[in-house]
């Protein structure tokens, strides 16, 4: 399995998507909340 799946093409794409519509933030604030939960 690979120990940094957060380099994979897929995940590096979809940052880039979601920076790029300024959404990256408010994903990191979701993901965060999760966490909180």
């Amino acid at each position: 399995m690979d120990p940094e799946p957060w380099h994979s093409p897929q995940i590096s794409a979809c940052c880039s998507f979601f920076s790029s519509r300024g959404q990256f933030e408010r994903l990191v604030s979701f993901e965060a909340a999760l966490s909180d939960a």
